[in-house]
């Protein structure tokens, strides 16, 4: 009797670790999810600029639905950081593949993401269903 206590304890402490460690990557998860929308709203900001009139009013956001007043201009030229504080001048196309890039393998990230997640919630039912069946035992 008391090792399927022992056992029960064990399991209920598993279920815990891996109940923290599915919560640790969902918190991974919205990051990326985040990191992905900031990048769609870039590219698309970028799009609406080059196809924009030169020397026409553009509104430029800057986040926390801030914006800039800005003119166009003809050069129509983006800044890209790169990292460590380092920017480079690109054309608009070199920037929206850029930016494609980054999202194409920030999914990646989050298929991982979520991959670990279900892997993780499985172990947790399976864990879950053991340990009732335990709990169930050591009632009757």
């Amino acid at each position: 009797m008391d090792d399927r206590r022992d056992e029960l304890e064990q399991m209920i402490e598993m279920i815990n670790q891996y109940r923290e460690q599915s919560n640790q990557l969902y918190a991974q998860l919205n990051l990326v999810n985040a990191s992905i929308n900031e990048h769609v709203i870039a590219r698309e900001t970028i799009k609406s600029y080059r196809d924009a009139e030169d020397d026409s009013e553009a509104l430029i956001p800057i986040g926390g639905n801030t914006y800039i007043k800005a003119s166009v201009s003809a050069d129509k030229r983006v800044i890209l950081g790169i990292g460590a504080r380092y920017m480079v001048e690109k054309s608009i196309d070199d920037c929206v593949e850029a930016l494609n890039s980054r999202m194409s393998s920030m999914e990646t990230g989050r298929d991982k993401i979520t991959e670990n997640i279900n892997i993780i919630e499985g172990r947790i039912k399976d864990l879950t269903d053991r340990a009732e069946t335990i709990a169930r035992s050591l009632e009757g």
